[in-house]
C-alpha cells in the first residue's frame, strides 16, 4: 500500500476511534439516560470523524515534510490506544449519580494504567510486533462494539407507535421522579378539581419504596419484592443474575402485548424496538439536533480524558453553541441556575404534554406503557403551572423547599389529569388500568420537621421521606364517588404481582413476590419488605454502597 494511503487510513482510524466508535460505545452504556435521537448522533459523529480525519491527515503530511513522519505515526497510534483503552476498559472518570461530568472524580489508577499501556503499545508498533499490536486493538474495538452496534441500531421507536393505545385493554404506568406521597395527598385534598378527577383511584398513603434511588426502586417494581442482596453483592453482578429472571415488562412481551418503555424503565426492556428514547417526542431542527449531540461529548471527554479535560471542553462547546447553534434547549442549559445535568431533564414536561396531545387508538389488543419522567426530580425547576422557572437565580433559591415541592407536585398531577381527560376523550378510560406513581420521595433537606426530615446513618440526603413515594391505581372499569385511601403498608414492588394478577393472561404470577393491591390483601403472602438503605454518610445511589433490612408488613 502506498505510504500516503497508510497515513490516510491511520488518520481516519484514529479520528473514528475518537469521534465515532468510543462515543457510540459510551452512548450504548448510557441508553437509560440519553435524551436525543441515536441516528442523529451517529450522523453528527460521522461528520465530525470525516472533518478530523482530514485534519489528522494534513498534520501527518506536514510532519512528514519536516521529516517527522515517525512522530506523526506514533502520536496517532498513541491517541488510538489511549482512547480505546480508556473508552472501553479503563474509564478515567469515577461513577457518581446525577453529577455533571466535570465534577466526577478522576480514577487515577486507571489513568496511570492507560498512560502506561498506551505508551507500551505505541512503542511496540516500531517493532516486529506491530501487526499483533494492531490486531489486538482492532479485535478489542470490534468485540466491544459488536453487541453495542446491534442494540443501538434497534433501539428507538416512533412517537406514532408510542402514543397508540388499544380500544380494548391498556395499562399505563406514569412514574414521576421524586414525588413525595404525602405531598401529593395534600395537593389532591386541597384541590377540588383534582379530587374529582382522581375519584376512581385508590391512593396508597402508606406506600414505601424499597430503595432510595431510581434504578433500584424501579428494579424492585418490575421484579417484585425480592431480596436482591441474596443474589449478588454488587450492582454489576446483580444485573447479570437478573438477566434470567422474569420481570413485568418481559412477561407482557411474552404475552404478545404491545409494550413500550420510556426513561429508566428501558434498562429492564430487552427488546430495543420496544423503547422510546426521551427527547424524541418533540420536534427538533438541525441546529438543535447538532447542539444536543454536542452536549453528550463532555461525558465522553470525562471517560477518556478525565473530568479536568471536560472542564476545558465543556466551556468551549458551550461558547460554540451560544455563538453558532442557538436553539431553545441550548438557551435553557445556558440560563439554567441549577446543576447543568438538570437543565435538559426539565424538557420532559414538554414531552409528556406532546404525548398526551398525540394519544390515539390503534388495532392493538393490549397496550402497555411504562413511562418514567424526570422533570419532577429535585432540584425544583417548575412552578405549579409547569412553567420552567430555574432561569431565575432568585426563584431557584426561593423554591428549594417544601413549598417548591408542593407546587411541582401540583404540576405533575395536573399533567396526569390532562392525560386522563385525553383517555376519556378517546373513550378508553374505562378500558385502562392506570398507575400513577413515583420512584421515591424527596431528600430530607427539603423538610423542616420529622419524620420527613429524619436522616439515616448520618447520610444527609437519603432519609425517611425518600422512602415515601406516590402510588395510586385506577383499575379497569372502576367507578367511585370519591378517591379511596388505603393505609395498609404497601410497596412499589407490589405492582409486579398486582399487574400480573389483573392481566388477561395472568400466567407465572407466582414468580413475583408481593401483594395483589387490587384484590383481597393478605400480609402473610409477603410478610416482609426487603429495603435497601444507606450504610453511612458516604453511601451513594449505588446498590454496592447500601445494605438491606427486613421490614415487617405492619402499619407503623
Amino acid at each position: 500500500m502506498p505510504a500516503y494511503l497508510n497515513r490516510l487510513t491511520l488518520s481516519f482510524f484514529a479520528a473514528s476511534t475518537l469521534f465515532l466508535w468510543i462515543p457510540l460505545y459510551s452512548l450504548y452504556l448510557s441508553l437509560g439516560d440519553i435524551n436525543f435521537s441515536i441516528s442523529d448522533f451517529f450522523t453528527f459523529s460521522l461528520m465530525i470523524t470525516a472533518i478530523f480525519g482530514l485534519v489528522f491527515f494534513a498534520i501527518h503530511l506536514l510532519l512528514t515534510l519536516l521529516q517527522l513522519s515517525w512522530l506523526a505515526t506514533g502520536l496517532l497510534y498513541f491517541l488510538t490506544f489511549w482512547v480505546s483503552l480508556s473508552g472501553l476498559l479503563l474509564p478515567l472518570a469515577g461513577k457518581a449519580g446525577m453529577t455533571s461530568p466535570e465534577n466526577l472524580p478522576t480514577n487515577y489508577q486507571n489513568l496511570i494504567l492507560v498512560a502506561s499501556l498506551s505508551l507500551v503499545l505505541t512503542l511496540l508498533t516500531y517493532t516486529k510486533l506491530k501487526s499483533a499490536t494492531l490486531a489486538f486493538i482492532v479485535i478489542l474495538l470490534s468485540t466491544s462494539l459488536g453487541s453495542a452496534a446491534y442494540t443501538l441500531y434497534e433501539t428507538g421507536s416512533s412517537m406514532n407507535r408510542f402514543s397508540g393505545l388499544s380500544s380494548n385493554d391498556n395499562v399505563i404506568i406514569l412514574s414521576f421522579d421524586g414525588l413525595a406521597g404525602n405531598i401529593a395527598k395534600q395537593v389532591i385534598e386541597d384541590n377540588s378539581d383534582l379530587r374529582k378527577i382522581f375519584k376512581d383511584f385508590i391512593f396508597y398513603d402508606n406506600a414505601v419504596s424499597l430503595a432510595p434511588a431510581t434504578l433500584a426502586s424501579l428494579r424492585s417494581e418490575v421484579y417484585g419484592n425480592m431480596k436482591f442482596r441474596e443474589l449478588a453483592t454488587t450492582s454489576s453482578e446483580l444485573k447479570q443474575k437478573l438477566s434470567n429472571n422474569l420481570n413485568s415488562i418481559k412477561r407482557e412481551q411474552l404475552a404478545s402485548s404491545d409494550v413500550m418503555t420510556y426513561g429508566v424503565y428501558s434498562v429492564f426492556n430487552e427488546t430495543p424496538s420496544d423503547i422510546i428514547i426521551p427527547g424524541t417526542l418533540t420536534a427538533s431542527n438541525l441546529s438543535e439536533r447538532t447542539s444536543i449531540a454536542l452536549r453528550f461529548y463532555p461525558h465522553i471527554a470525562a471517560r477518556i480524558g478525565t473530568p479536568t479535560l471536560t472542564q476545558l471542553i465543556g466551556k468551549k462547546l458551550q461558547a460554540f453553541q451560544q455563538e453558532y447553534l442557538y436553539d431553545s434547549k441550548a438557551e435553557r442549559v445556558a440560563r439554567h441556575r441549577g446543576e447543568p445535568w438538570d437543565a435538559l431533564s426539565t424538557l420532559q414536561s414538554d414531552e409528556l404534554a406532546a404525548l398526551t396531545h398525540s394519544l390515539h387508538i390503534t388495532s392493538s389488543t393490549r397496550s402497555v406503557r411504562y413511562m418514567h419522567l424526570i422533570h419532577t426530580h429535585f432540584p425544583v425547576d417548575l412552578d405549579e403551572k409547569c412553567t420552567y422557572r430555574s432561569d431565575s437565580a432568585e426563584w431557584f433559591a426561593a423554591n428549594q423547599n417544601y413549598d417548591g415541592l408542593k407546587n411541582e407536585t401540583h404540576c405533575a398531577l395536573q399533567q396526569t389529569a390532562d392525560f386522563i381527560a385525553k383517555l376519556k376523550e378517546l373513550n378508553i378510560y374505562d378500558q385502562t388500568t392506570f398507575v400513577v406513581k413515583s420512584d421515591h420521595g424527596a431528600p430530607a433537606n427539603y423538610f423542616d420537621s420529622d419524620p420527613d426530615g429524619i436522616t439515616f446513618n448520618g447520610n444527609l440526603l437519603w432519609g425517611y421521606n425518600r422512602y415515601r413515594p406516590l402510588m395510586m391505581i385506577k383499575a379497569r372499569e372502576n367507578e367511585s364517588s370519591s378517591i379511596t385511601y388505603d393505609s395498609n403498608l404497601t410497596s412499589l414492588s407490589d405492582l409486579a404481582k398486582t399487574l400480573c394478577a389483573h392481566s388477561p393472561k395472568n400466567l407465572k404470577c407466582n414468580e413475583f413476590e408481593g401483594l395483589d393491591l387490587l384484590g383481597p390483601t393478605n400480609g402473610q403472602d409477603s410478610p416482609f419488605l426487603y429495603m435497601d438503605i444507606v450504610k453511612d454518610p458516604l453511601s451513594s445511589f449505588d446498590f454496592d454502597t447500601q445494605m438491606t433490612i427486613e421490614v415487617p408488613r405492619k402499619n407503623n
